[in-house]
């Protein structure tokens, strides 16, 4: 199947619901299939074919869409490049990228009389897709997604958390993002509206934005719910029409989970899924929510998940180690990076590089990062643990622990936190003696707010040299 194929379905089977809207003007499913179809034909014009690599560098607007699905169809592989022309030079040489299509630059968009032509849709199936880059040290991973693998990525999301052809899905992420873009074909191909272009720069932006517009279906970071929790009332849920928000990204700690349902929206699903293979790995909502309020879920359909040891066994139950997936249609290795390769995907299982558990009944719990496991005199201690103790504290919005190394015990656990109220620092490190005993933090700072990195996730570097500024010395 060629992924535009959900597009022309919907044209047929419901022309007139709204694909896009806008601020100022609604596209229709029909009036989108169109555009598509005469954008291909313009890109064959300019000498694009089947295997073409074309970057996409281009905002949250219908004309990305519009080009995006046009590629698809005619077998051309997207990959998303930065708006800026210095920033995408090296992946563009990288990848051999043929051209470049960016914001303004719409001649290609085809007057709209000209006749379709079918003869330009591709077979798609195991063709290449679009290329997906994760930021890494040195140089980005990439991964090239085929039209087969979106395809069975989008069949796991339907069954574990299904998009409806009613939903409204407000755009938060953006298309010029990897996980926005997916999302956002995910609800096209489930044939709901993509609502594209409001503003949701402040709390007050977004909530005007969601309910002037009817959104039912959100995808929030958990950074983002931090951001929007405080300018909430306590009495009811602020969004009562929201029939399905999903969360995801990094960790949810079950605290914020619990005020997400009763100050937002009850209809919260917590997901855990990576963007090299482009797959649901994990979720967990409603009952599951309440039964394992801290993990990160239980397998998605048609999904394998074990806990692996150095050896390369699975652990059984309660045991920590490497967490390894099986998912359908997933890929099996980096483009032109065999040694990432050989690390990530290994006998039919991928790697993300985190710790987790399995509790008895399956459900998945994280323990961090590998590369972040401290080991203190011998003891193995995981950040999340820190970090859940931390976050249990009513005064703490945001945590990250991490390792300043010492040449006398390896590691000394410290943590970082963003505080609701000043001054409950100084009483956390003696909060977490009580819960962790040894594995707790030896020093606890207080930041305004957490460093991060390309990819969103706290950025443990830079956490080490403000912990060493503020006087820890490993010692």
């Amino acid at each position: 199947m060629n992924l535009a194929d959900f597009l022309a379905r919907h044209a047929e089977r419901d022309p007139a619901a709204p694909a896009i809207v806008e601020p100022g003007r609604t596209v229709d499913y029909a009036a989108l299939d169109r555009a598509a179809w005469r954008a291909a034909a313009s890109f064959r014009e300019r000498g694009i074919g089947p295997g073409d690599v074309v970057g996409l560098a281009m905002g949250s607007t219908a004309l990305h869409l519009v080009a995006s699905y046009a590629l698809a169809r005619m077998g051309a592989v997207q990959i998303a490049l930065p708006a800026a022309d210095s920033g995408s030079a090296d992946l563009e040489r990288r990848f051999r990228v043929k051209t470049v299509l960016r914001e303004g630059d719409e001649g290609w968009l085809a007057p709209g009389g000209q006749a379709i032509d079918r003869s330009l849709r591709a077979p798609g199936g195991d063709e290449g897709w679009r290329i997906v880059t994760t930021p890494a040290p040195g140089r980005p991973k990439a991964v090239l997604h085929t039209h087969a693998m979106h395809a069975a990525a989008f069949a796991s999301y339907q069954a574990a958390d299904p998009l409806l052809a009613s939903d409204r899905c407000l755009d938060v992420l953006g298309l010029h993002t990897q996980a926005g873009l997916l999302l956002c074909w995910h609800a096209q191909c489930a044939g709901a509206a993509l609502l594209l272009g409001f503003p949701k720069a402040t709390a007050g932006e977004f909530f005007r934005s969601a309910e002037s517009q009817r959104a039912t279906f959100l995808f929030l970071l958990p950074m983002h719910l931090q951001g929007l929790l405080p300018a909430l009332p306590r009495e009811r849920p602020r969004l009562p029409g929201v029939r399905k928000l999903r969360t995801g990204g990094m960790i949810v700690p079950e605290a914020l989970r619990r005020e997400t349902v009763r100050r937002l929206t009850p209809n919260l699903t917590v997901v855990y899924a990576t963007n090299d293979i482009g797959a649901l790995i994990a979720f967990a909502s409603g009952s599951t929510l309440e039964r394992f309020p801290d993990a990160l879920g239980v397998a998605a359909p048609g999904v394998a998940i074990e806990i692996a040891g150095v050896d390369g066994n699975a652990l059984p139950s309660g045991e920590v180690g490497l967490v390894r997936v099986r998912a359908p249609g997933m890929p099996q290795g980096y483009l032109d990076d065999p040694e990432a390769s050989a690390r990530a995907f290994r006998d039919g299982w991928y790697y993300p590089g985190d710790l987790g558990s399995l509790a008895p009944e399956g459900a998945l719990y994280f323990k961090g990062r590998a590369d972040d496991m401290m080991n203190v005199d011998g003891l193995k201690v995981y950040p999340a643990e820190i970090e859940s103790a931390l976050l249990a504290h009513g005064a703490v919005a945001e945590a990250a622990a991490f390792a300043v190394p010492s040449p006398k015990h390896q590691d000394v656990p410290a943590a970082a936190v963003v505080l609701r109220e000043s001054g409950a620092a100084r009483e956390l490190e003696e909060w977490c003696r009580e819960r962790l005993g040894a594995r707790g933090p030896k020093l606890v700072i207080a930041v305004p707010r957490l460093p991060r990195d390309a990819a969103g996730r706290p950025d443990r570097g830079a956490l080490v040299r403000l912990a060493r500024e503020r006087g820890a010395n490993g010692g």
